[in-house]
């Protein structure tokens, strides 16, 4: 019965992922290996300060957006705020 299933079980089953996995900038997430790019990066520690706001894989891609969209840090962050498609690409 699960071959019949319309979405597999690691799927957000939400309209928006559903819109960005199919925008241009949801077929660019999906050739980048996050994986990969996130073993570069040294395990995060639990050290004094206040903790990490986005994990490696967020880190490469604000690095990323920044030179795709091209746009400053301030710029950057503000489009974040407001732009969904944003947010999911960088989970």
């Amino acid at each position: 019965m699960r071959d019949q299933e319309l979405f597999q079980p690691q799927d957000y089953l939400t309209p928006k992922w559903y819109l960005f996995k199919n925008s241009k900038l949801g077929k660019v997430y999906n050739t980048i290996p996050w994986s990969q790019l996130s073993e570069c990066l040294p395990k995060e520690n639990r050290g004094p300060g206040a903790p990490r706001w986005f994990s490696a894989q967020g880190m490469f891609g604000l690095m990323f957006l920044k030179s795709y969209l091209n746009l400053s840090d301030e710029k950057l962050i503000e489009r974040f705020n407001t732009d969904w498609s944003l947010q999911l690409f960088l989970q």
